[in-house]
């Protein structure tokens, strides 16, 4: 089993930590969308296009690389029992805004996952859309999906640029919506109440739902298992820590953007 095909973070997106779910959403999908509240465009569109990077070898010959886009596949998921819905990126992320009213109002929940080695380019997209078709069910909310290559960084050096490229690190962005989603007959509206995953503990317990531990597990167990039927049995990947698996090792630890360039 291999264990170090496994990552799962959640965090909420939040107006408490300055988020903005459009900013974000056009971030995760490559997109122009605009703040209808605010007038600010966030274009992100060149995370979706090849680009030509100026590099320069260790003998100091420049040449040209090209490198494919960041965005390779975005999707929005809607629960199953509201049907066909006509949902714009742009226009649903912007109505999440106007609702939220409160200025430390949790506007949605990213789930950032890694794609495990083994798994192809055409699943991957079958592996992230069962995974947010899941969840969409589960919560009754719109999921933004979009699937990332591994990043590159790069940095000027006089005339040319240098750059670092990570091959292994194919992840997805996860996007659940703060409010359910349900049909109406102005194509859609959106719940009185933010979705139980927004719930407190006490309140999901006392109406027998899983508690905030519980659903997290729920969450990184099922993004195994999906990902386990698809992948080879000598790549497996499991989301227990390496004490549950009785591995005798310390765990990586992250070094965030700034520091690892």
């Amino acid at each position: 089993m291999n264990n170090k095909g496994f990552h799962l973070a959640v965090s909420a997106v939040s107006k408490a930590k300055n988020h903005n779910v459009v900013a974000k959403s056009a971030y995760n999908s490559g997109s122009k969308l605009v703040d209808e509240q605010s007038g600010v465009v966030h274009d992100y569109t060149s995370k979706a296009k090849d680009k030509i990077l100026n590099l320069v070898d260790s003998n100091g010959t420049k040449y040209t690389q090209v490198i494919e886009k960041n965005v390779m596949h975005t999707a929005l998921i809607t629960p199953t029992l509201a049907g066909d819905l006509a949902v714009t990126r742009e226009g649903f992320w912007n109505d999440i805004e106007r609702i939220e009213t409160r200025k430390n109002a949790q506007l949605g929940t990213e789930i950032d996952v890694m794609f495990p080695d083994g798994i192809t380019a055409d699943q991957r997209i079958v592996l992230a859309e069962r995974y947010a078709q899941t969840l969409s069910d589960r919560y009754n909310v719109l999921v933004d999906v979009a699937i990332h290559r591994p990043h590159s960084h790069e940095k000027h050096v006089g005339e040319v640029e240098v750059v670092e490229l990570t091959s292994r690190n194919f992840h997805a962005h996860i996007l659940l919506s703060s409010r359910e989603i349900v049909a109406d007959v102005e194509g859609y509206a959106l719940s009185a109440r933010k979705n139980w995953l927004q719930w407190s503990t006490e309140e999901r317990l006392s109406k027998g739902l899983n508690g905030r531990g519980d659903e997290l597990k729920y969450q990184r167990t099922l993004w195994a298992d999906m990902a386990n039927e698809l992948l080879p049995k000598n790549k497996t990947i499991s989301e227990k820590s390496y004490r549950e698996l009785g591995i005798n090792r310390l765990p990586k630890m992250k070094l965030g953007k700034s520091l690892y360039k």
